[in-house]
C-alpha cells in the first residue's frame, strides 16, 4: 500500500524538476554579463607605504607596514593620495577600498579633493573590499585626489587603510541577479531532487542548508564582481588560457611556472560553462565551496549522525572567511575537497579497505599533488596510516593500498619530469615558492631584496631548498617554537566569524566571542575524537594538513591568514559538532531539560546510520 505513495511522490517530485530546471538554467545564463571596456585601472597595495610610480603620497601620522597604513595608539594622521591617470576618467569611476575607518575606536574620513571643493565620501564606516562609485564631477579628468584623515582612540595599533583600487570604465557595471533570486530557484530545484530521494525531509534540510551557503556566496561574488582578480588567480586564468591539453602548453607539459597543472585545467572548463571573464573563476571558487558545505554535512552525519552532520555543515555554510575566500577565484576549495576526499577514503572505514575506495583514493590522491605538491608529505603518511589502520587484513589490505600509491605516482610522476626537463628542478615549484616566502620574511634586510624591490618581482633571489631556509636561516629551536605557534594559531583561527572587525563595522555586532566558544568546542571535539578509535583519523589529519604550513602561518603574511588553513575546516567543524554534542551530553545528566536533544540526536543518527544520500 506504501508503494503507490512513493510513486505519486516521485511523479510530482520529475514533473517539478520539469519546470524548475529549465527556469533555473534561463536565470543562471546571465550571471556572467559582458563588462564594460576597462579605461583606467590602478591598484595600490600600499604594502610598506610604497604607491605606484604614477601617485604621489603625502602622509602625516600614519606608520607604513608591510600589510599597509596603520596608527599608533591615540594616534591620528592624514594621508592624501594623488594619482595622474592615462585617459580620461569616465562618470562610470569607483574605487575600491580596504578602509578600516568604522571600527571600533576609530574616528574616519575619506574625502575626494575636487578643484569645487571637498566631497565628503565616508564618515566612520569601514569598507572591506567593496566598490564605492565617485562622483560624475571626476568625469573627463586625468588626475584624481583623495584624503583619508583617521583617528585611533585604542590602547593598540590599527591597521587603517590596506588597500586602494581605482577603476572607470567605458560604460556602467553590468547588473546580476538577486542573490534571494538565484537562492530561490536554487531551492526549487533542491527540494524537487528531494522528493526523489528514500528520505525527502532529510534530503529537503540538506537543500536548506546548501541554499544558504549558495546565497551567502553569490552575495559576496556579487559584491566583488568589478574588482581586479588577485595576482595569482590571474595567473590561473592566463594559464588555463595557454592550456591545450597536449603539446608544449599540454596538462604535463610544466608550462605554468611553479604551478601544478590540475587547477588551470579545471578553470579551463568554467572559463568554457561561464565565459572568458575574470567573474568566471569567481563563480568556480563559489561552487567549490558549496561543495565543501556538503562534503562537511555528509562526514559529519558519517561520524556523528545526521542532526550533527547539519550542524557541520552551518558551521561551514556562515563560515565569513569561507564566503570571503570563495570569491577570489583561487584553488583552496579544491584543495578541501581533495585532501578530506582522501583521507575519508584510506581511513573512514574500519576494518575494510574495498577496492573501489582504495581506487579513487589513488585517483583522489594523485589529484591533490597536482593542485598542490607540497601535500606529498602528508599523503605519504596517510598512506602508512591507512596501511597501520587496517593491519588485521592482511594480504588483502596490501594489494589494494599498494594500486592506490601507484596510482597517485602515475599520476603525479609525468609533471615531475617535465618540470625537471624544463626547469632543470624536480621540485622547482617548491623552491621557487621558497623564495618568495623568504623574501616576505627578510626584505629590507642585509643580503636580501629591498620592499620595493619584492614589489616588483616578489622571487627575486637565489634558489634556496628547504634545508637552507629552515636550518639555514633559522635555528632549530626557532623552527620546532614557530611551527608549534602557527599551529595554535591556524587552530584558533578555523573560526566561523574571522573578520570580528569587518563583521563589527557592516553588523554593528561584536562577534568574537563567537569565535572563542567554537574554538573551544572544536578543542574539546578534537579531545573526543581522537578518544573514538573509528573517528581518531579526524585530528590526525587536520595536524597533517597544518603542519606543513604551520611554520610560515607564524610570519602573519597579508592575506594569507585564512587562506593557508582553510583546506582543514570541513575536519574542524566535525570537531566543533562533536565537542557541542560532547557538552550536550554532560548537560543532559544535570539538566533533565537537556535530554530531549540527546534522545533526539540518537534517533537521528540510527536514521543516518540506515539511510542513503543526501
Amino acid at each position: 500500500m506504501r508503494v503507490m505513495p512513493l510513486v505519486r511522490r516521485r511523479v510530482l517530485a520529475g514533473a517539478w524538476l520539469l519546470v524548475t530546471v529549465p527556469v533555473g538554467l534561463w536565470v543562471f545564463r546571465g550571471l556572467t554579463p559582458p563588462a564594460p571596456a576597462m579605461r583606467v585601472q590602478i591598484e595600490e597595495p600600499f604594502n610598506h607605504g610604497i604607491a605606484s610610480g604614477a601617485a604621489r603620497l603625502t602622509v602625516r601620522g600614519f606608520r607604513s607596514t608591510p600589510k599597509g597604513f596603520a596608527l599608533e595608539p591615540q594616534g591620528q594622521g592624514e594621508i592624501e593620495y594623488r594619482v595622474r591617470t592615462a585617459q580620461p576618467l569616465t562618470r562610470w569611476s569607483a574605487i575600491t577600498l580596504q578602509w578600516y575607518g568604522g571600527e571600533t575606536g576609530i574616528q574616519s574620513t575619506v574625502d575626494l579633493l575636487d578643484p569645487g571643493g571637498p566631497q565628503r565620501l565616508l564618515q566612520n564606516r569601514s569598507l572591506a573590499g567593496t566598490r564605492l562609485p565617485l562622483p560624475g564631477s571626476v568625469a573627463g579628468g586625468t588626475e584624481i585626489a583623495l584624503r583619508f584623515s583617521a583617528r585611533n582612540t585604542t590602547g593598540e595599533m590599527r591597521l587603517v587603510l590596506d588597500k586602494l583600487v581605482l577603476q572607470s570604465w567605458d560604460g556602467p557595471p553590468p547588473s546580476f541577479p538577486a542573490a534571494g533570486w538565484v537562492g530561490a530557484i536554487f531551492l526549487a530545484v533542491a527540494l524537487g531532487f528531494a522528493g526523489l530521494m528514500a528520505h525527502p525531509k532529510r534530503a529537503a534540510l540538506v537543500g536548506l542548508l546548501l541554499t544558504l551557503a549558495l546565497i551567502l556566496r553569490y552575495a559576496n561574488v556579487s559584491r566583488v564582481a568589478m574588482a581586479p582578480l588577485e595576482p595569482d588567480a590571474q595567473g590561473y586564468r592566463a594559464y588555463a588560457r595557454a592550456l591545450t591539453w597536449t603539446g608544449p602548453q599540454g596538462f604535463y607539459s610544466a608550462g605554468f611556472g611553479e604551478r601544478e597543472p590540475l587547477y588551470p585545467a579545471v578553470v579551463k572548463l568554467a572559463l568554457w560553462l561561464f565565459g572568458d571573464a575574470d567573474l568566471s573563476l569567481r563563480l568556480l571558487s563559489a561552487i567549490l565551496s558549496v561543495s565543501v558545505v556538503y562534503l562537511g554535512y555528509r562526514l559529519g552525519r558519517a561520524l556523528l549522525g545526521t542532526t550533527w552532520g547539519l550542524g557541520a555543515g552551518l558551521f561551514l555554510s556562515v563560515s565569513v572567511p569561507a564566503i570571503i575566500e570563495s570569491g577570489r577565484g583561487l584553488r583552496v576549495e579544491l584543495e578541501t575537497l581533495l585532501l578530506t576526499g582522501a583521507a575519508w577514503l584510506l581511513l573512514g572505514t574500519q576494518g575494510s579497505l574495498p577496492w573501489h575506495r582504495a581506487i579513487l583514493a589513488g585517483v583522489v590522491g594523485g589529484g591533490l599533488l597536482l593542485t598542490r605538491f607540497p601535500y606529498a608529505p602528508a599523503l605519504l603518511i596517510l598512506f602508512a596510516v591507512s596501511a597501520w589502520w587496517h593491519r588485521d587484513l592482511g594480504r588483502r589490505l596490501w594489494r589494494p593500498l599498494l594500486v592506490a600509491v601507484a596510482i597517485a605516482a602515475v599520476l603525479v610522476l609525468p609533471h615531475r619530469l617535465a618540470m625537471a626537463a624544463r626547469d632543470g628542478d624536480a621540485a622547482y615549484d617548491v623552491h621557487r615558492t621558497l623564495r618568495w616566502i623568504v623574501n616576505q620574511e627578510f626584505q629590507g634586510q642585509p643580503g636580501f631584496p629591498s620592499p620595493a624591490a619584492v614589489i616588483r618581482d616578489p622571487y627575486a633571489g637565489p634558489r634556496i631548498t628547504l634545508g637552507q631556509y629552515y636550518f639555514g636561516l633559522h635555528s632549530a629551536w626557532e623552527v620546532l617554537w614557530r611551527s608549534l605557534r602557527g599551529l595554535g594559531r591556524a587552530v584558533l583561527n578555523l573560526s566561523p566569524v574571522g573578520y570580528v572587525e569587518e563583521v563589527r563595522a557592516v553588523l554593528g555586532l561584536p562577534l568574537g566571542w563567537v569565535d572563542i566558544l567554537v574554538a573551544g568546542l572544536g578543542a574539546i571535539g578534537l579531545g573526543v575524537l581522537a578518544g573514538w578509535r573509528e573517528t581518531r583519523w579526524v585530528p590526525l589529519v587536520l595536524g597533517l594538513g597544518l603542519t606543513h604550513v604551520a611554520f610560515i602561518y607564524d610570519l602573519d603574511l597579508p592575506d594569507y591568514r585564512f587562506r593557508m588553513i582553510l583546506q582543514v575546516m570541513p575536519l574542524f567543524a566535525v570537531a566543533a559538532a562533536a565537542g557541542s554534542r560532547w557538552v550536550l551530553d554532560r548537560m543532559a545528566m544535570v539538566l533533565p531539560g537537556a535530554r530531549w536533544w540527546v534522545t533526539r540526536d540518537h534517533s537521528l543518527s540510527t536514521l543516518a546510520s540506515t539511510g542513503k544520500s543526501p
